[in-house]
């Protein structure tokens, strides 16, 4: 161990004696291939002498990679940084093979400090050495990472500047919040929200003709650009299936089938779909797996509850039934899609039906729709607080004035 210390740079001009002292002090431990010396982040109280074997100091990089900073060999010692400065380790001390080290203690290693000051100059020679070692070990490897991460950066503003084109042409695919030229026998309003910057939800309203008007909301299976084209398919095929006439149940047979043929990504939309007559009042509506309609008269509310059929999309042949019902004058329809109801709060409540229904209930017959809209609006977000959009929400909202049908 004698002839070792005076081989190592931070003992060199130590007398035999003082060296002699040290071995006296000193412990030795054996260490077997990818053991750890020490960790970084641990504290440290011991120096190490490589006296057999080599030793690899580095930086752990992620879960499965790390940063090679030195490669240490006979002669070379390590974890002096911890004894002056009294930090963590600040990286892993790992052994590469068989090695075997001579360990002094923190206070034999201030005492040696104190009684021969030319170790200092030899530290500070030492970790210079190394700090310039570490400083090009962590160039080498951050470059490539820094080439990586500005293509990767190129890459994901490319995504969200084609993700935000799509958001602009799905928002302009849907109509109008409400119909132009107004009409002063219906007070009607839409609206959607995406929680991503292109979504699945969906509102359409058109007219047959002059009396009779269809309209629906929907809810895509998924989200995302799929769930956008999904949705833009289901809206045309829509408008052209009820354009070709027939009862709205025999319209969502029909539309239930175009959608199964054209459907490779398997697919499928919940749909609350009606056709008004403006002139009557009368409704005729489907519901294909979609939220229950809030309806609102002078006797107070209920929920639509009848189903036509399941989801719209996943299985062909479906029949649809078609329910029908009379809106008085001044009825009010609430639809919406589950994000409205399944909002969630940082304490991961949901907004829920009851909550709806008593904001919708209290204000539908004092408000026109788009301020009725604009309440529960406020409500979600009032009761969300900081959370984040977790679904897309989309209501639509409408009230018969049975007047008869007049375009202004």
């Amino acid at each position: 161990m004698l002839q070792l210390l005076k081989k190592v740079p931070l003992f060199s001009g130590m007398s035999d004696d003082i060296l002699h002292h040290l071995t006296l002090l000193a412990g030795i431990k054996k260490y077997f291939p990818g053991e750890y010396l020490c960790r970084k982040g641990e504290f440290g109280d011991e120096l190490f002498i490589i006296k057999q074997g080599t030793v690899k100091i580095s930086l752990p990089a992620s879960k499965d990679n790390e940063i090679i900073l030195d490669i240490l060999k006979e002669g070379d010692f390590l974890g002096e940084l911890a004894l002056i400065d009294g930090d963590v380790r600040s990286a892993d001390a790992i052994a590469r093979d068989e090695t075997e080290v001579i360990i002094l203690s923190r206070e034999c290693f201030r005492k040696l400090l104190q009684e021969n000051h030319r170790i200092k100059d030899v530290l500070i020679s030492v970790l210079t050495a190394r700090l310039r070692a570490a400083n090009e070990s962590l160039m080498d490897n951050f470059l490539p990472l820094l080439t990586k991460v500005t293509k990767l950066t190129a890459e994901q503003e490319r995504l969200e500047s084609e993700l935000r084109i799509a958001r602009e042409i799905q928002m302009g695919i849907l109509p109008p919040p409400r119909p132009h030229p107004a009409l002063s026998v219906l007070d009607f309003y839409a609206y959607l929200k995406p929680a991503r910057e292109v979504g699945g939800d969906l509102f359409h309203y058109f007219f047959i003709d002059d009396d009779h008007l269809c309209f629906a909301i929907g809810d895509v299976s998924d989200k995302g650009v799929p769930a956008a084209f999904f949705m833009a398919m289901t809206m045309t095929l829509l408008k052209n299936t009820a354009m070709s006439g027939g009862r709205i149940g025999e319209i969502v047979t029909r539309l239930n089938d175009e959608l199964c043929q054209n459907n490779p990504n398997n697919m499928f939309v919940t749909l609350f779909t009606g056709i008004l007559n403006l002139k009557t009042g009368n409704l005729e509506y489907v519901n294909a797996g979609h939220n229950p309609v809030l309806y609102m008269s002078t006797s107070g509310y209920c929920f639509l509850e009848k189903i036509s059929g399941p989801v719209i999309g996943a299985i062909e042949g479906l029949q649809y039934k078609t329910f029908c019902m009379h809106l008085d004058n001044s009825d009010v329809l609430f639809l919406y899609t589950d994000g409205v109801t399944e909002a969630m709060n940082l304490e991961k409540k949901l907004y829920g039906k009851d909550r709806l229904v008593e904001i919708v209930s209290e204000n539908a017959r004092y408000v026109v729709a788009h301020e009725l809209i604009q309440l529960v609006c406020d409500d979600i977000k009032q009761f969300i607080g900081s959370a984040m959009q977790s679904d897309d929400i989309t209501m639509m909202a409408l009230r018969w004035h049975g007047m008869g049908c007049i375009r202004q």
